[in-house]
């Protein structure tokens, strides 16, 4: 049976941006050892719950808790040393520095050099094609390796929980691959992972289980393989 208590856990969250409410009384949990995705149409309020569970957005109404403490009001930087990371949205690299230099960052709140170095050495593991490209400029990577490198930088603050916000969005069918694979070594290795997917086949064959949002609100949850067969789910967002 699936744990009620999470590593990470939405509680009734409702927020939004001014006098536009996006999020209306959402909850969900992300399990210990679960890639848990969200998936919804444009504009269903994906990136908006990634916001708030990572402390960038307030919520109006709801709690967000991080291994069961209460971190509705901490800062986003204080939920980092409390071991969450997001990847965002767009991957937003520092483009002008190396890729060295923006894995380097990850590590900003952290001083144990001999862990941050296991930990690079980690990264470069999971993803071999940075290993040449340590001194190149981030800006002028591909799209797949910048994606890469977000995931590294995200990786290298040592998290317990990873969000990750549209990964794949734009890349390329082999690309897509060998993030999903990457996604499924970084669970495999003890962090939780929340998925947010626009590519709904993908992040269902990649999740343990899932949630879909609609309007932002969730209107279906359940394990991934189970949703991945449903049909309203299979028309509405894989084209099926």
């Amino acid at each position: 049976m699936r744990s009620e208590v999470g590593s990470l856990q939405i509680r009734g969250i409702s927020a939004g941006y001014g006098l536009l409410q996006v999020l209306h009384d959402v909850s969900l949990t992300v399990a210990p050892g679960e890639v848990v995705t969200l998936i919804g149409a444009n504009g269903a309020g994906k990136s908006s719950l990634m916001k708030v569970a990572s402390g960038l957005l307030a919520a109006s109404a709801g709690e967000v808790l991080l291994h069961g403490q209460k971190a509705t009001h901490v800062a986003a930087d204080e939920r980092v040393r409390r071991g969450l990371a997001l990847v965002p949205e767009g991957r937003r690299l520092f483009g002008a520095m190396t890729v060295m230099e923006n894995m380097e960052l990850g590590a900003y709140c952290r001083d144990d050099a001999k862990a941050i170095a296991g930990d690079m050495e980690r990264c470069l593991t999971l993803f071999p094609d940075l290993r040449s490209r340590l001194d190149t400029v981030a800006g002028t990577l591909s799209g797949g390796q910048q994606q890469m490198v977000a995931v590294a930088r995200a990786m290298m603050s040592a998290p317990k929980v990873l969000l990750l916000d549209e990964p794949t969005i734009g890349l390329a069918p082999a690309v897509v691959q060998m993030i999903a694979r990457a996604i499924g070594d970084i669970r495999r290795s003890g962090v939780d992972v929340l998925l947010v997917e626009q590519n709904a086949e993908a992040a269902l064959a990649i999740a343990d289980y899932a949630y879909v949002l609609e309007g932002g609100r969730v209107a279906m949850h359940g394990v991934a393989r189970d949703l991945a067969d449903n049909d309203q789910v299979r028309r509405a967002y894989m084209g099926l």
